[in-house]
C-alpha cells in the first residue's frame, strides 16, 4: 500500500469512528480541505484539483521518549534564543496544545522552568462532522493562564484553525499570547492571529 493510500484509509477509519473533518485533519497533521478530498468517493476524488497539501509523519520521534526529550529541548533552545532577540516577550505559562503538542509542551516548561497548561482544541457541539463548534479549553488541572502572559507550543501547523481557536480562549481569560513555537510550520511561517511563530522545521511551497 502506498503512502496515500494508507492516507486515504486512515481517513476513511477515523470518520468511521465517528471523528469530525477537523478532528481527522488534526490527527492526520492535514489541512481541513485536505481531509475533505481524502473522504471523496474515488472517481469524485480523481475529478478534484489535489490540495496542496503535506502530510507530516513524526511518529519516529513520538514513539521514543529520548528522542522527543530531544525536540523539546531543542524547541526550548529556540525560545531561549527568540526571547533573547526579543522577538518573543518573557511570559509566565508554556501551554502545550493537545493532543501531541502537549508532551511537547511539557517538556519545553520543564527545561525553561516555567508552569505549563494545555489547551484543548474547539470539538464539534452536534453530531460528528457537524459545522457548529464549542470554543477551544484551557485545562484547569494545570497552571493557571488567567491574566498571564502565555507560550504556545504545538507539533505541526497545518492552517493554523486549531490555533486561532486557542488563542481566542486563551484572551477570553485575560491571558496574552506573546509567541508560539511549533515543530513543523506547514505553512512556510507568519504570524497567527497577531501572535509571531517560530518552528524548528518550516515548510517553503515553490509554487505560486
Amino acid at each position: 500500500m502506498s503512502s496515500c493510500d494508507a492516507l486515504f484509509a486512515k481517513a476513511r477509519e477515523l470518520k468511521g469512528k465517528g471523528l469530525s473533518i477537523r478532528e481527522i485533519a488534526d490527527e492526520l497533521n492535514l489541512q481541513v480541505d485536505t481531509v475533505d478530498w481524502l473522504l471523496l468517493h474515488e472517481k469524485e476524488r480523481l475529478k478534484a484539483p489535489t490540495p496542496l497539501d503535506f502530510s507530516v509523519n513524526w511518529s519516529a520521534v513520538g514513539c521514543s521518549t529520548k528522542r522527543l526529550s530531544q525536540i523539546g529541548w531543542a524547541m526550548a533552545d529556540l525560545i531561549r534564543e527568540s526571547c533573547a532577540n526579543n522577538e518573543f516577550e518573557n511570559f509566565d505559562v508554556v501551554v502545550g496544545i493537545e493532543l501531541s503538542g502537549a508532551p511537547l509542551g511539557l517538556i519545553v516548561a520543564d527545561d525553561l522552568e516555567k508552569p505549563f497548561t494545555a489547551a484543548r482544541a474547539a470539538k464539534p457541539s452536534g453530531a460528528a462532522g457537524g459545522s457548529n463548534y464549542l470554543t477551544g479549553t484551557i485545562s484547569m488541572n494545570f497552571s493557571s493562564v488567567e491574566g498571564k502572559k502565555v507560550l504556545l507550543v504545538t507539533d505541526v501547523i497545518s492552517s493554523g484553525i486549531i490555533l486561532r481557536d486557542v488563542i481566542k480562549s486563551l484572551k477570553e481569560l485575560r491571558a496574552t499570547p506573546v509567541g508560539m513555537v511549533a515543530f513543523v510550520d506547514k505553512r512556510g511561517g507568519g504570524d497567527i492571529e497577531g501572535v509571531h511563530v517560530k518552528s524548528l522545521v518550516n515548510l517553503i511551497s515553490l509554487k505560486k
